[in-house]
C-alpha cells in the first residue's frame, strides 16, 4: 500500500473475515498533527469509520459485520495503538 501523503511513514492494510468482512487501513505519520489533519479532511462514507490516535490514522470499512463485534474490534484497535 502506498502512503497517501509524504508525511506518512508507513501504511498497512489488513482484512478480517468472521461475522462479516472488515478491512483496516492504518497510516503511521511522522507527527500526530498529520494524523489529526487526515481525520479533518477524510470524507465520511457508509459502512466506514475513521479515527486518529497519536501518530496513527485508521480507516475501518466493513460489509455485513455484526455491530457489537465491530464496535469491540474498533475499541480494541484504539486501545492497542501506542501514543
Amino acid at each position: 500500500m502506498t502512503p497517501p501523503n509524504p508525511a506518512v511513514l508507513r501504511a498497512f492494510e489488513a482484512a478480517y473475515d468472521g461475522a462479516g468482512r472488515v478491512t483496516v487501513d492504518l497510516y503511521e505519520t511522522k507527527v500526530s498533527g498529520t494524523a489529526f489533519e487526515m481525520t479533518q479532511h477524510w470524507r465520511a462514507s457508509p459502512d466506514t469509520v475513521f479515527f486518529d490516535k497519536g501518530r496513527y490514522f485508521v480507516l475501518v470499512k466493513w460489509e455485513q459485520a455484526d455491530r457489537g463485534a465491530l464496535t469491540a474490534f474498533v475499541r480494541g484497535l484504539q486501545r492497542e495503538l501506542a501514543e
